[in-house]
């Protein structure tokens, strides 16, 4: 009940409340066992090698104070980001959307589920925020601890053959980016750059970003194809405000964008 409910006999404990468990393998530890399949789906499993080289080191010279990492107070704009990587995956691999495995030992760690591929969309966000450089090491780790090493595996190899393009500087030069000849990429840029706008947007209410987002998908669209860039360019529509002028590249897209029920108003 404290990790599933968060309660404590009568005490229910408030949502800012973090859960973190410690276990030996159950092989061996006295009396141990696996965790039970719906359990281990809600936590991030990482395994703890022994250091002993560091163990021998602190015995004779002291332990080092452990260090540790503040997210910034933005961290989490980068979630849509992530769950739009997520969702990409998915839709080309829904066979790692539910998992579960048959062996009892596997299914009381890191398996597949809608619920683990949202922490992957989480930590995602995390590591980004920490290291904007794709610094790879910490998020394969965790990636894994969350669906596993297999469908862990997949997604990061699915994410690196993406060779994903900043979307913040396809937004900041809508003009000058190179459009992927595969249309797979094209797709996934154009969710990406759109998840990007749509933070922007609902901070700042820019009508800059906004226009330059319709921009982006106007071109990927001319290489691509129209159907490669309906989906986001429908969550555009959705976010629009009432001051937001509507751009003219929508005009192409009026026909299709109509419907789907996605324009209320007269063709501009």
């Amino acid at each position: 009940r404290v990790v599933l409910d968060k309660t404590v006999g009568d005490l229910e404990l408030p949502p800012t409340v973090k859960i973190l468990a410690a276990a030996n393998p159950a092989e061996a530890a006295a009396g141990g066992w696996d965790l039970t399949p719906p359990l281990a789906n809600r936590f991030l499993h990482l395994s703890w090698p022994v250091d002993r080289s560091g163990i021998a080191k602190g015995f004779l010279g002291g332990w080092e104070a452990p260090h540790s990492i503040v997210l910034p107070k933005n961290w989490e704009e980068n979630i849509r980001m992530g769950l739009v990587l997520v969702g990409a995956f998915l839709e080309r691999s829904p066979e790692n959307i539910h998992a579960r495995p048959t062996e009892r030992s596997r299914a009381g760690g890191a398996w597949p589920s809608p619920r683990t591929w949202e922490y992957v969309a989480r930590v995602y966000a995390a590591c980004k925020s920490i290291y904007p450089n794709n610094e790879t090491t910490v998020l394969d780790t965790l990636i894994a601890g969350c669906v596993g090493e297999g469908s862990g595996g997949e997604f990061i190899s699915w994410l690196e053959d993406q060779d994903l393009l900043d979307p913040e500087e396809v937004l900041s030069d809508p003009e000058g980016f190179e459009i992927p000849d595969r249309g797979d990429r094209a797709y996934v840029l154009a969710r990406a750059v759109v998840a990007t706008a749509l933070s922007k947007i609902e901070a700042e209410q820019s009508v800059k970003i906004w226009q330059a987002a319709w921009r982006v998908l106007d071109r990927i669209g001319d290489k691509g194809g129209k159907d490669i860039i309906i989906p986001p360019a429908q969550d555009l529509v959705k976010a629009m405000s009432s001051g937001f002028p509507i751009p003219r590249e929508v005009e192409k897209l009026f026909d299709t964008l109509n419907a789907a029920g996605m324009i209320p108003t007269a063709k501009p």
